[in-house]
């Protein structure tokens, strides 16, 4: 095959992955827009930087037999598969953690509104989100509530990076980004398989 050839079948699955990626991130992220949004953006930034990088190890192993090159094939576009996934959700992760105060706390009542049940629960944020949280934020939340919800902030922290534990008694959730990211990196990977798969056969 031609190094035309591959490239041509390089860009096709690197599109089909970050097509196949942005379609499961708005499933399974339907309710946190924010989310899908920034992962969104975060794969079409990285998607570049793969295109060149998968191109430039196809090139240098042209002269390999045909079997080695196959191989190399098929390891290059795994790697793009799992960079577009992965590198999206960890920069759409980061991006989130540093979103400015305001639009921070404002994500966290979203959540927390999606997340909360009925009944009185509270809400663990780390020292840090604590610290910096605006004095209006208890208030905020309590709009975003139903009349069976009340959530309160709590004077404990927690170890997390960001977003907050939601504990009713001795039950709690946790719903730190790296928890929702990590919960949703599975049903990536799974699908990321399930095209590599297909596209063997």
């Amino acid at each position: 095959m031609s190094g035309s050839g591959l490239e041509k079948i390089t860009r096709e699955i690197i599109a089909e992955a970050k097509d196949e990626a942005q379609r499961i991130i708005k499933e399974a992220m339907e309710k946190s827009g924010e989310i899908i949004s920034l992962a969104r953006r975060s794969a079409q930034t990285q998607s570049a930087q793969i295109m060149s990088n998968t191109n430039r190890r196809l090139t240098v192993q042209q002269a390999a037999s045909d079997g080695e090159r196959k191989l190399l094939q098929r390891q290059a576009i795994l790697r793009a598969h799992q960079n577009a996934i992965n590198e999206a959700l960890d920069s759409a992760k980061q991006e989130l953690l540093n979103l400015p105060d305001n639009e921070y706390f404002a994500l966290c009542i979203k959540l927390a509104a999606m997340y909360a049940q009925n009944g009185q629960g509270e809400l663990l944020f780390n020292t840090a989100d604590r610290a910096r949280m605006p004095d209006s934020f208890p208030n905020l939340l309590k709009l975003a509530l139903s009349a069976e919800q009340c959530l309160s902030v709590s004077g404990d922290t927690t170890r997390i990076d960001g977003g907050f534990v939601l504990r009713y008694g001795k039950i709690e959730e946790n719903c730190s980004f790296s928890a929702i990211f990590y919960e949703k990196r599975d049903v990536f990977t799974d699908l990321i398989r399930e095209c590599l798969f297909e596209g063997a056969k």
